[in-house]
């Protein structure tokens, strides 16, 4: 078989890098892998039309691991088999010639419960400090926004690295004037910005040293800014509710007057960075777009549902397969296979490709994490930090569904933003039942009787 220089450099990029992850997850400490696997998840180095390299190095971690016994929790294990599941069933109504485009697509699905696993297991143990989760996540955003502050001064045209297409940097939408760093879709680039903002306002309200202090704040004005260039409407308006909920959620905790500076505060810093970027930059749509918005009805004027709503009618419990999007599905012949659109909208790209059977899978993901975050309210630890952090779970859950209204995380080639969504809640539920251990474990000691 003949390759082409971009595809041999890739082969070989893949097998150092993959032979190099090999030895670390045999040799290196439990903590520099799930650190390292979190913080690459944003740079895709390999990322083909099978897949990427990132998902193969999570499958080779989880397996060492799981040879190793360092996966030996396994939490919503249940929730996860529903959605595979109906993905299976789903995969049965899809016409036999894109099985091996389905495979994939649940190759790449299967992998962020991987990562799921990963992170929980090693977040949950005891002796990790209950802040090292937050900060892996804060860190991967400092690398985003480090990324991304190189990114823009580079223009539209994308860089393209040793020859290989799937190392270029995506291209900016230059006709909306809308800016992509490195998730692969505007709206995409801004949620992730906004679980960013929530991640950096809780960390303000506990993190007393004046230099973490200056760097958060440094942190929430990048993120501002770069949240403006994406021109996202829909993820600005989920930053505000989630900004919003999350205020509203820690009044008894902070006090009514960190609240209120909060919320003076927050929107000057706000603001401050949303006029950089109007005044100095070319993406600078976000609110004509927000002020120019019209609905028909409910959809926005930027939003067509029709099609898919039309369609979705044909295989209503099942859907149409698990990956909506085919390779060249325009110019492919397939048999009985119209091609569609991404609907922009998590909730009908779920009922298309898998059914009410897949929608009631994954809501019941959603709704089992959100139980489990709420689940460690009931008990409280002498760890103030650890006993507020299912709280900013909640809020980046209903953060996160609200924004899916107007995406959906689940294509085949946002698989970078899915594991950084499955690694989040790892944190948070991993935290949460650390909170709901050390909580029943301090009750059964204060009500232990006391001899002198």
């Amino acid at each position: 078989m003949d390759f082409t220089d971009s595809q041999l450099t890739q082969l070989i990029v893949g097998l150092l890098l993959g032979l190099i992850m090999f030895v670390i997850a045999y040799s290196a400490s439990e903590k520099s892998i799930i650190t390292l696997l979190v913080l690459m998840i944003p740079f895709q180095i390999i990322n083909s039309g099978y897949g990427t390299l990132n998902t193969v190095l999570v499958y080779m971690v989880g397996f060492i691991f799981l040879l190793r016994g360092r996966l030996r929790s396994f939490p919503l294990l249940w929730a996860g088999m529903l959605i595979l599941f109906a993905l299976l069933l789903s995969t049965s109504q899809a016409h036999r010639s894109t099985y091996v485009d389905h495979f994939f697509y649940l190759v790449t699905l299967v992998a962020n419960f991987v990562m799921f696993y990963l992170v929980y297991n090693f977040i949950a143990r005891s002796e990790t400090n209950e802040r090292y989760g937050i900060n892996m996540l804060i860190a991967t955003g400092f690398l985003v926004l480090l990324f991304s502050t190189i990114k823009i001064t580079t223009g539209f045209n994308p860089g393209i690295a040793f020859g290989i297409s799937e190392l270029a940097t995506a291209s900016n939408l230059e006709q909306h004037q809308r800016f992509i760093g490195s998730f692969g879709a505007a709206g995409i680039n801004g949620a992730f910005h906004a679980t960013q903002l929530v991640l950096l306002v809780f960390a303000l309200m506990y993190y007393r040293k004046p230099g973490v202090r200056l760097i958060l704040l440094g942190l929430f004005v990048g993120n501002a800014a770069f949240l403006v260039a994406t021109g996202s409407r829909g993820s600005f308006l989920a930053m505000i509710f989630g900004l919003f909920l999350l205020l509203l959620l820690f009044v008894r905790q902070i006090g009514i007057g960190r609240v209120v500076a909060l919320g003076v505060g927050l929107p000057i810093l706000f603001g401050t960075a949303a006029f950089f970027i109007l005044k100095f930059t070319t993406y600078n749509v976000l609110f004509e777009r927000l002020l120019g918005t019209e609905f028909d009805g409910l959809t926005p004027d930027t939003r067509n549902f029709s099609y898919v709503l039309e369609k979705i009618p044909d295989k209503p419990v099942l859907g149409h397969g698990p990956r909506l999007y085919l390779p060249d599905q325009w110019t492919r012949r397939i048999p009985g296979y119209e091609p569609i659109h991404y609907p922009h909208n998590l909730y009908f790209h779920i009922l298309y490709t898998s059914g009410v059977v897949g929608l009631l899978a994954y809501l019941s993901w959603f709704l089992a994490l959100t139980t489990r975050y709420l689940r460690a309210f009931k008990y409280r630890s002498q760890s103030g930090f650890l006993n507020a952090v299912p709280r900013v779970g909640i809020v980046i859950m209903a953060m996160f569904l609200v924004d899916e209204l107007k995406i959906e995380f689940l294509r085949f080639g946002l698989s970078d933003y899915q594991q950084f969504m499955f690694a989040t809640w790892a944190v948070f539920l991993a935290m949460a039942d650390r909170a709901l251990y050390e909580g029943r474990r301090d009750m059964q000691v204060a009500r232990m009787p006391q001899y002198a």
